[in-house]
């Protein structure tokens, strides 16, 4: 076929040659726009592609077409009439694709690239390209359509299926490293049979020498196996198990303890497949708890025992000083009735400091019995604490005249709701040990004041002090400071422990202070301080009871005959007529005779006691009882009061006490 004229040839022809030629156009110009026509669909198919097509055209790779796609890309347009070496770095991968398939004539595909056409577009994101060459009439290639669609989500997706696959692989890595090592024995049975498939380290030292993967769980172990059973339970029901069994038909591991998981694994239908158990070796652990329980029980027991002799010795205290207190009573009324008959003061002195002191100690081996067994009952009011001061130097005012010690207070009001008598002994305890543990002529020193919500009480001295390994011990039961084999200071080791529990009784506390050996001590109490305007002061003790002149009949009953008679005495000397009696029949025979009018009566009598004694006289006789015994405690009094008995006096009595209340009574006394 010629190519086609241009005008300036069709004019130069002759009018002849012109009609020919223009017959022959006439000829051909159907099938030049059948052509026309077929361009225009192919260029419109090629400008409204939804995919980015190129045209690049020659050995320079120029790009000479872009459609309407490629066009509205960034920098699409400004790609038009340039070669690709000008657009793209001479590394990229573009350049040497077009120039092998320029060269070739062999199309090429290249998916899952990043955009580097046109260079800086379409950043992070992902085509694939298509190179085909375009060949002339000729057959050589002077062109190349590059046709590039984006598959950006396709990459990601597949990028995020990648590194969900790497990290699944990577935790079933760690998994597999943390059960491989794990210092358990771990073992993965599979299907019906429990075949074994898979054991960790722990587990195959624990089975070295011998093959079993593969192999059925139930050929190791019988069917009763408590682990076979369980682990075929999980299997068909997908309930997990723990258990603690102790293997008695393995071999090589009879008598060893375990402690077992097993719990179900499911394939990726949710089917259960395989069960996997978890042993723990608990055999040391066993045999230790074991230990345990044994050493457990023995410390029981010795606390047990403990607690029993503890007990049995605080009920030995209380019926020590029960009985010490009996031959107590006859000595105070001894010495009264001296002083009445005019004895010599000077021995009567020194027999009565004796006896106080003996009794101060009976005293305090009751107190420390009942505080132990938690019996001590406080009868709290409100009070100035500077009262109970006042009363413990009264009570120690024997001890501090004997050792010349100089008092110094400085006593600021300060109000506590307490027991003003177990304050006075307290505050009286210190004091007492002030004194016995300074020379002779020291001072002790006595403060009470006020700091916040606390009532704080110091009695301070210059004696011996307290070494810092004692100072925590000081308040402890019959602990007292090292003394020499003469124990010039004398006493139990009560006082302390007794101070302490009476403050804690009352809510408060008690604290030790001393800077060592010889630099003197300190000790501190503080309660709880309550408004002033509630405490009132102690009221004035009663005058001393004058001897009655009126003629009253008093039964004296107690089996210890010198106390019997020494009260009889010192009540015959105050005006009384005394009948004595040491037994309950034999009073009940006196009493019928005597007709009394009062009774004084010893609880802890032969054949009878006191309360069945009071009981029987006063079913015969109008009679008003007094108990006279060497027990003290609350539930003493208590029963007393049940049993009909008008007042109640503990051992050591004093005789002017007995005879203010005799008085009292025998005003309201029938006559005879």
């Amino acid at each position: 076929m010629r190519a086609a004229m241009t005008l300036d040839e069709f004019r130069a022809l002759s009018s002849a040659d012109r009609e020919q030629a223009r017959s022959g156009v006439d000829a051909v110009a159907p099938i030049d726009r059948e052509h026309e026509r077929q361009r225009a669909r192919l260029h419109a198919l090629f400008e409204e592609a939804p995919l980015f097509l190129t045209v690049v055209e020659g050995p320079e790779l120029r790009v000479t077409m872009i459609n309407r796609r490629a066009r509205q890309a960034p920098s699409g347009t400004m790609a038009l009439g340039k070669t690709v070496r000008e657009l793209v770095p001479a590394d990229n991968p573009l350049l040497a694709t077009l120039e092998r398939v320029y060269a070739t004539g062999v199309p090429e595909t290249i998916s899952g690239h990043p955009s580097y056409f046109p260079a800086g577009a379409h950043q992070g994101r992902y085509f694939t390209r298509e190179f085909v060459p375009l060949r002339d009439e000729n057959g050589n290639v002077d062109r190349i359509l590059v046709s590039t669609y984006e598959i950006t989500e396709e990459v990601r997706a597949r990028h995020t299926h990648e590194e969900s696959e790497r990290r699944s692989h990577a935790e079933q890595q760690r998994l597999f490293a943390l059960l491989e090592e794990a210092p358990i024995v771990i073992t993965v049975l599979e299907g019906p049979e429990l075949r074994i498939e898979m054991r960790n380290r722990r587990a195959r030292e624990l089975m070295a020498g011998r093959h079993l993967y593969g192999v059925p769980f139930g050929d190791l172990v019988p069917p009763t196996n408590t682990t076979f059973m369980a682990a075929s339970r999980v299997l068909a029901t997908g309930v997990p198990e723990a258990l603690e069994v102790t293997s008695q038909d393995v071999e090589g591991f009879v008598g060893r303890s375990f402690s077992i998981t097993i719990v179900p694994i499911r394939d990726p239908n949710g089917q259960i497949t395989r069960v996997m158990t978890a042993s723990l070796e608990t055999t040391e652990q066993r045999r230790a708890m074991a230990a345990l329980e044994t050493h457990t029980r023995d410390l029981e027991a010795a606390r047990r025992e403990a607690v029993d002799a503890s007990r049995a010795k605080d009920e030995f205290l209380a019926m020590l000083g029960h009985e010490l207190r009996n031959p107590l009573a006859p000595m105070f009324t001894t010495l009264e009735l001296m002083r009445i008959r005019g004895a010599a003061s000077r021995e009567i002195d020194v027999l009565e400091r004796q006896v106080r002191h003996l009794a101060r100690l009976v005293a305090d081996l009751l107190d420390i019995s009942r505080i132990k067994r938690g019996l001590i009952e406080l009868k709290r009011r409100d009070l100035d604490l500077r009262s109970s001061v006042r009363r413990a130097l009264e009570m120690t005012n024997p001890l501090i005249e004997q050792r010349r010690n100089r008092i110094v207070a400085d006593l600021a009001p300060v109000a506590v709701h307490g027991d003003p008598d177990r304050l006075a002994q307290a505050i009286g305890n210190l004091i007492t040990n002030a004194s016995k543990y300074s020379p002779p002529g020291a001072a002790i020193r006595i403060f009470t004041h006020r700091s916040g919500d606390l009532a704080r009480i110091i009695v301070a001295d210059d004696g011996v002090g307290i070494a810092p390994d004692l100072i925590d011990r000081v308040f402890d039961a019959f602990a007292q400071h090292p003394q020499k084999l003469a124990r010039s200071h004398g006493g139990l080791g009560l006082g302390l422990s007794i101070v302490k529990s009476l403050i804690e009784a009352h809510g408060g506390t008690i604290t030790a202070q001393s800077d060592g050996p010889d630099r003197g001590s300190a000790f501190v109490i503080e309660l709880p301080a309550i408004t002033a305007t509630r405490a009132t002061d102690t009221p004035p003790p009663p005058p001393p009871p004058q001897p009655t002149s009126l003629p009253k009949r008093v039964l004296v009953v107690d089996d210890n005959c010198d106390a019997a008679t020494a009260l009889k005495v010192g009540l015959e000397a105050l005006g009384y007529v005394v009948a004595v009696a040491h037994d309950g029949p034999s009073a009940l025979t006196e009493a019928a005779a005597f007709k009394p009018q009062i009774g004084l009566l010893d609880i802890g009598l032969p054949v009878m006691d006191g309360y069945e004694l009071a009981a029987a006289l006063r079913a015969v006789h109008d009679i008003r009882l007094i108990a006279i015994t060497g027990y003290g405690q609350e539930r003493d009094r208590e029963r007393s009061r049940e049993a009909g008995f008008d007042s109640h006096l503990v051992k050591p009595v004093n005789l002017q006490q007995v005879g203010a209340l005799l008085h009292r009574i025998a005003v309201d006394a029938p006559d005879a």
